[in-house]
């Protein structure tokens, strides 16, 4: 992904949505050091680097999200958050949120959303109260 570059790396596009803006927020994976026999540090090696995006959605129209699922992997990224915001005079807008993962690092541990509409209004919006019962969103 480019710097600046507006992708959906999570695939959540269509239903309404569309992207606002995307971060990679990469961050380094480790740090090693060596020292001289006299103590001083004489060698550095960084690498590893790990990705943590963020990619935030705007809704263009009534808006929904189905089948969701919380730990689903697209290109070895872990979607781990959804929050959708609504306010006085703007659009709603979502936000998602992963991790870059090994590949089947997810499995038996996602989290499947119930469906979830979206007035294309400019103000808050009440959307019910969710509750988890057995890994299932109800």
């Amino acid at each position: 992904m480019a710097l600046k570059t507006k992708t959906d790396v999570f695939g959540l596009v269509g239903g309404g949505w569309e992207v606002s803006d995307t971060s990679e927020n990469r961050s380094v994976g480790y740090t090693a050091e060596a020292q001289g026999p006299d103590g001083f540090l004489v060698a550095i090696d960084v690498g590893g680097n790990i990705q943590a995006p963020q990619v935030d959605y705007i809704a263009t129209s009534d808006a929904s999200l189905t089948a969701v699922v919380l730990g689903s992997v697209n290109n070895d990224i872990a979607l781990g958050s959804v929050s959708i915001t609504t306010a006085a005079g703007q659009a709603p807008t979502m936000t998602a949120t992963g991790q870059q993962i090994e590949s089947g690092g997810t499995a038996g541990c996602t989290c499947t959303l119930g469906s979830l509409s979206v007035d294309h209004l400019f103000h808050a919006q009440d959307f019910g109260l969710f509750t988890v019962s057995n890994g299932q969103l109800t």
